[in-house]
């Protein structure tokens, strides 16, 4: 957790404790929709009792802090596992176990200009977002390669329509669980987000969205397929 280094070591370890805590509880519940609507502060004044151990290192980071730009300091945490299991069991929260699916994500934008595939060998900011932030809910995210071969199997256009024999074939190389195409459409000041999630049993989820600020897509994105595969 990075945190102003102007705070008192109290204050640090404080808010460090509830934040590392509620960051751990959505990555073990997979569910972040339940955890930041019905998890309040005064529910983790009991999170420095979870703690295993901690420590508080420098940071080369810039942090806002009461409106200004100030200099940081990094909180690390480790919680003991059965104190997180028993306050989400306590809630009626599931517990999401280690043995998740592996998404492939086929990633595509539109900017009203033309249509850009995200991948191994063509990233792009809403791919490392996207990787990011499936880091933070424990979502076993992969990208495509996009060589030759990627290039040869499935089309933009197959992939922006949702052709499912396509994608499908596109897919086996990569030998994951699931596959998923998402679109993402710039649209005046909102980005519309279509997503279909291609499951084994020949299942396929559609989820669509539109988001305000672009800066949450990639958010948004993964806490909506977190929600979907840990139901």
């Amino acid at each position: 957790i990075i945190l102003p280094s102007n705070l008192t070591e109290g204050q640090l370890l404080g808010a460090a404790f509830k934040q590392a805590a509620k960051n751990v509880l959505i990555k073990v519940s997979g569910r972040p929709d339940l955890i930041n609507t019905t998890i309040k502060d005064n529910d983790l004044k009991s999170a420095p009792a979870w703690v295993a151990q901690h420590s508080i290192l420098s940071s080369d980071q810039l942090v806002q802090f009461n409106g200004e730009m100030v200099s940081s300091k990094k909180v690390v945490v480790t919680f003991y596992e059965q104190s997180i299991n028993l306050f989400l069991i306590d809630r009626k929260i599931a517990i999401w176990g280690n043995n998740r699916p592996s998404v492939l994500m086929w990633l595509l934008e539109d900017n009203g200009r033309g249509r850009n595939l995200s991948g191994v060998n063509s990233p792009s900011a809403l791919l490392s977002a996207v990787a990011t932030h499936a880091a933070d809910n424990g979502l076993p995210i992969y990208a495509p390669i996009l060589d030759e071969v990627d290039v040869n199997a499935v089309s933009i256009s197959a992939l922006w329509g949702f052709f499912e024999e396509e994608v499908a074939q596109a897919s086996k190389r990569y030998q994951t669980d699931l596959f998923s195409v998402v679109r993402v459409s710039h649209v005046s000041n909102k980005q519309s987000v279509d997503i279909r999630v291609y499951f084994p049993s020949g299942e396929i989820i559609p989820l669509s969205f539109d988001i305000a600020n672009n800066a949450n897509v990639a958010l948004v994105i993964n806490n909506e397929l977190s929600q979907l595969l840990s139901e």
